[in-house]
């Protein structure tokens, strides 16, 4: 499932994103950048912390995901995709800003 969300988010994220909402502080610009290339990236020993929500804007559509930071690495985040949900597995990849 995680393949195919990334995937997905490739594909509605290739002609650029142009902005995030969130109630969190984070780099917006540079989270932006680096979800139009989300990756699969090997586990560590380290898990999510809280999940928290944003929604990715695009031209013509709104996306929401889920991201959580990283509990070894600050900036590391998580993310996830609802509408994949399966149970509670709906990680699509990680991104490093």
């Amino acid at each position: 499932m995680s393949q195919l969300g990334r995937a997905e988010l490739r594909s509605r994220f290739a002609e650029g994103i142009d902005g995030i909402s969130s109630d969190e502080a984070f780099n917006r610009n540079l989270m932006a950048e680096r979800l139009t290339d989300i990756k699969f990236v090997i586990g560590s020993n380290s898990h999510p912390k809280e999940r928290f929500d944003v929604v990715v804007h695009t031209k013509g559509e709104a996306v929401p995901l889920q991201l959580a930071m990283d509990s070894e690495e600050q900036s590391t985040y998580w993310v996830y995709y609802p509408k994949y949900r399966f149970f509670t597995m709906n990680e699509v990849g990680k991104v490093r800003l």
